[in-house]
């Protein structure tokens, strides 16, 4: 199958080389340049979004879970794919990246459904798999 993917969908980040990676890897998809809190999408457009290992870098996460709650159709799915470490390492990794002024803020998987909470969405599940964790949310008040 090679370097490239096949698939059918649509696909944003802020960094403009990302978006190169992403269009010579996923030529089939449409890939735009956008915030995750702002997007040039029609309310209700999507069945499914996900967030791959990014999400902990969104500078305003609150404005993607209304903006998610937006774009989504009733009934969509958010899956959320981020790390997840024990809080002897959490607790530390964020005050470091709040020292180095990174933008990145790692939470829990409880912390995460939390922040969906008031815009519609419920928890529907969880996968973990050692340092990465997977968080189902449901939109179900549209």
């Amino acid at each position: 199958m090679g370097d490239t993917c096949h698939i059918n969908g649509y696909g944003i980040d802020m960094a403009e080389n990302m978006i190169a990676v992403a269009k010579k890897k996923c030529p089939e998809m449409k890939i735009l340049v956008s915030k995750c809190e702002s997007t040039p999408f029609e309310d209700k457009t999507f069945d499914i979004i996900t967030a791959c290992m990014a999400y902990h870098h969104f500078s305003d996460q609150k404005g993607f879970a209304r903006e998610s709650s937006r774009i989504l159709k009733p009934n969509g799915v958010l899956y959320i794919a981020d790390p997840r470490f024990p809080s002897i390492i959490r607790r530390p990794l964020n005050g470091a990246f709040s020292l180095f002024r990174v933008t990145a803020y790692i939470r829990t998987a409880k912390e995460i459904a939390d922040n969906f909470r008031e815009y519609g969405f419920e928890s529907d599940g969880l996968v973990v798999d050692g340092y990465a964790q997977v968080i189902k949310l449901k939109l179900v008040i549209f």
